[in-house]
């Protein structure tokens, strides 16, 4: 067995730690918010909660993509300046980010709520488009005319369904666009703490209490559950920028230190990046977009709910992703791609061990995780099978396609995006009418799987990375085949029996994976992490 390269044990220890603690805030998060779903599916109905889902995720799209990926850029150029001992243009990069995402929220809220309330100014513009997409209807075919269609029905016929509700929550725009440039400052300083404390359990919690006292005591339907959102928004916010402050504010109080500033460098970064992060939304949430267009609220709110519960195998990669993302830019800065492609193997190792219980569960007994919710949403129970499927190969893959956009690759990472883009519209309009919410399913999970597929091919073909070792393939093949000759034999039995059957295969992984799954750098990492955790409950 060759001996592990002491500076790959060392990055993978500090991946592993870092991204132990914003996984423990990921499962606090995913609590909290798997918690409000459950609820709220419940207390609003099945119209009622895919009104409330339609709404948020199309303000959280808006909002993800306002600030123009200033708090991914603040990452990327924070941790190398950091690294360097830049303190000047760490000044710089944070001053010009903080005044670019105020420029660019509240001028996507300002459109946003032009747009929503359907004002005169922007109604030359309506009847462009309408003549746009009659004349592209002719002239084309079935690709143009798909995404013509959705975005003029999104703004002319559905849109006036949730009408009222997205005028509402318009200045949440500049909230989330807030938040998300600060807890950017926080990862560029790899305070994974702070990350989880403000972000991923303050967040979540505030809009689980704020659910339960505005829907279930004031009775106050989904504008309670919409206030409660928008509510927990800024308390996170809030506590984000207290955070941040530590890390920041002796720098910014410092006048010896003269910001300089690279706009040119930071905007051609952050400009495709945030074009990219509304692309990124659309792409995970445009099934569900699409059939609040498509379909009815009602099949709306069944299916989100499967795509809530699709998403949990996806916490490990989630959590490794927020720590793994300054790494890559630092490796790949200073060409260190050996080093790199270690670090990648040992991260997609742990992601496959970690999050293939989930997913075993999930394919086996959809069922048994659905039972929680009211008998109507038993009838997502295929579309959740599809859906995990496609999450499989996103988790396998996740680590390795942060290497495109975090290497600087910004150009190639959105080219990306807009194919998926278009491929994910075309399935989804094609297989809603037909399917409905197992159409959804089936379009989100083809797209996953190719999209992640290609942007593999794409980080080989520029670094030779590639994230399976040996070791990882040995379990990964045969694991496989038996999860899916499995499910295919047990459809149409008994839960008890695919439960047992579960339980059996569940044992048996986790024996393997004890016994032969670790290499010679893991227990040398597993005991940095053990005195990385004491230090920080001794706190």
């Amino acid at each position: 067995m060759t001996e592990r390269d002491p500076d790959v044990s060392k990055s993978a220890a500090q991946v592993a730690s870092g991204g132990g603690i914003v996984f423990i805030g990921t499962l606090i998060d995913k609590a909290f918010r798997m918690g409000v779903t459950w609820y709220l599916s419940g207390a609003l109905g099945t119209a009622g909660f895919g009104i409330y889902s339609f709404v948020i995720r199309i303000i959280t799209i808006i909002a993800t993509g306002a600030p123009m990926a200033q708090g991914g850029t603040l990452v990327f150029f924070g941790a190398r300046f950091r690294k360097t001992g830049a303190r000047d243009r760490l000044k710089g990069t944070f001053y010009a980010g903080l005044g670019l995402t105020t420029f660019f929220s509240v001028l996507a809220a300002a459109i946003s709520w032009l747009f929503f309330s359907e004002h005169p100014l922007i109604a030359p513009y309506r009847s462009l488009f309408a003549l746009a997409r009659m004349s592209l209807f002719h002239a084309d075919g079935a690709v143009v005319d798909a995404m013509v269609r959705l975005l003029g029905d999104l703004g002319l016929t559905a849109g006036r369904r949730y009408q009222p509700y997205l005028i509402a929550l318009t200045p949440l725009i500049v909230v989330i666009a807030f938040l998300h440039f600060l807890v950017g400052g926080l990862r560029a300083f790899k305070d994974m703490k702070g990350n989880a404390l403000t972000y991923q359990i303050a967040l979540p919690a505030g809009m689980f209490v704020g659910v339960l006292l505005l829907v279930g005591v004031f009775e106050m339907g989904v504008w309670g559950a919409l206030l409660a959102v928008a509510a927990a928004h800024v308390f996170s916010l809030l506590a984000t920028a207290v955070r941040a402050w530590r890390h920041y504010g002796r720098l910014l109080r410092d006048r010896t230190v003269q910001p300089i500033y690279a706009l040119r460098e930071q905007l051609k970064y952050s400009l495709p990046n945030g074009v990219m992060g509304i692309v990124s939304r659309l792409n995970l949430w445009m099934d569900i977009v699409m059939l609040g267009i498509l379909s009815t609220e009602s099949e709306t709110g069944i299916y989100t709910v499967a795509a809530s519960l699709a998403t949990i195998g996806a916490m490990p990669a989630t959590s490794l992703n927020t720590i793994f993302n300054p790494f890559i830019s630092e490796l790949t800065h200073i060409k260190a791609f050996d080093r790199l492609n270690g670090l990648l193997q040992s991260v997609t190792r742990w992601l496959f061990f970690i999050s293939t219980p989930v997913f075993v569960v999930l394919l086996m007994v959809p069922d048994a995780a659905l039972w929680i919710f009211d008998e109507a949403y038993l009838a997502s129970r295929a579309s959740l099978m599809v859906l995990v499927l496609g999450q499989v190969i996103w988790v396998l893959f996740a680590p390795a396609n942060r290497i495109i956009p975090m290497a600087g690759h910004a150009m190639l990472n959105l080219i990306n995006g807009l194919v998926a883009l278009t491929l994910t519209v075309i399935l989804n309009y094609w297989l809603i009418p037909k399917y409905g919410g197992l159409g959804a399913a089936m379009g989100t999970a083809i797209t996953l799987s190719a999209w992640s597929t290609w942007r593999l091919f794409e980080v080989y073909h520029l670094y030779q990375l590639f994230p399976f070792s040996r070791r990882t393939l040995a379990f990964l093949v045969p694991t496989a085949a038996i999860v899916g000759v499995a499910v295919w034999l047990t459809q149409g039995t008994s839960m008890g029996l695919r439960a047992g059957i579960t339980a059996i295969m569940l044992l048996t992984f986790a024996a393997a994976a004890w016994q032969f799954g670790s290499d010679d750098g893991d227990k040398e990492i597993s005991e940095r992490i053990k005195k990385r955790f004491r230090r920080l409950l001794g706190r």
